[in-house]
């Protein structure tokens, strides 16, 4: 009888991993230009090698940051795989841990998201599209829970998409293209009591796996638009406070985007004035990062 109900148990995790990674399989080959992000991403990381300053985040970052200027700015290779806000910090988790799987010369990462990033809901969803290993999903302690977003986000793939995506944006420049215009009569403004405290969850298991791996994090904000930040300034103090006090680096500052460098939302820059905000951010960053010869010997 006890080895009768271990074969059983033995099949039923076969059959549960079996389903996960055909499950991961079709996530891959999803037209949706979300997916389509992640795993030009994902493939950033496999072509090229030798990344020594690592950028996570949101589209924030994904419109911002010039990595290969980044790289003439700092003398150090650069790779910037940006997300979308969809993702969350649970979505730059998965991402680091892949990157630095792939990348074992990564001394310095970088999270920029957009400022109201900690007044959202933790992302399950953002966690469940990143999955790329089994062990991903085995880490999350509410097993039942992330696997019951993830079959319903594999439910809503529908076969026409893999023959007419619904969204036909592109990625050109290293990012997804803009679409759509920039309305200042419908800001979104932050509220410090709108600040959701779980959601710094998978901010700080970014930050316990960054120690683990002896790399330097630092946190900023990404660019916003100079209205919303002059409105969300006790809002970003608020922010500052609680990252700083969960031992998270942080620059106190949001680079303002002022009229003519506006893109489609409050927090895309114009893809003309990507390089002008990459020097911007290494000037924000240049005392924050870490350099390669001293990374090694510092004290975790």
């Amino acid at each position: 009888m006890r080895i009768f109900i271990i074969k059983i148990c033995g099949f039923i995790v076969l059959t549960f991993s079996m389903g996960i990674t055909l499950s991961i399989l079709l996530v891959k080959n999803n037209p949706h230009v979300y997916s389509k992000l992640f795993y030009y991403q994902i493939n950033k990381l496999e072509t090229e090698k030798g990344c020594s300053i690592l950028f996570i985040g949101d589209s924030s970052l994904g419109n911002a940051i010039d990595a290969k200027k980044f790289t003439e700015l700092s003398s150090r290779q650069t790779l910037n795989v940006a997300l979308n806000g969809l993702y969350g910090y649970a979505g730059s988790y998965n991402m680091l841990k892949a990157a630095v799987d792939k990348q074992k010369t990564i001394k310095d990462v970088v999270v920029m998201q957009t400022i109201d990033m900690l007044t959202r809901e933790v992302s399950i969803e953002g966690y469940v599209r990143s999955l790329t290993t089994m062990s991903d999903f085995l880490e999350v302690e509410d097993k039942i829970n992330y696997f019951n977003h993830y079959i319903n986000f594999v439910r809503t793939l529908e076969p026409s998409d893999f023959i007419l995506s619904g969204d036909d944006r592109q990625i050109k420049e290293d990012y997804i293209v803009q679409k759509g215009t920039f309305n200042s009569n419908n800001l979104n403004i932050p509220k410090t009591q709108d600040i959701n405290l779980k959601k710094i969850e998978y901010l700080l298991k970014i930050k316990e796996f960054c120690l683990a791996n002896k790399i330097n994090l630092t946190y900023v904000h990404g660019p916003i638009w100079h209205e919303s930040k002059i409105k969300s300034e006790d809002y970003i103090l608020t922010c500052d406070s609680i990252l700083l006090a969960n031992g998270i680096n942080v620059i106190g500052e949001a680079i303002p985007i002022m009229p003519g460098q506006i893109g489609n939302t409050a927090d895309h820059i114009l893809p003309s004035c990507k390089l002008k905000f990459t020097n911007e951010y290494f000037e924000l960053l240049s005392t924050s990062l870490g350099h390669p010869s001293s990374c090694e010997s510092q004290n975790y």
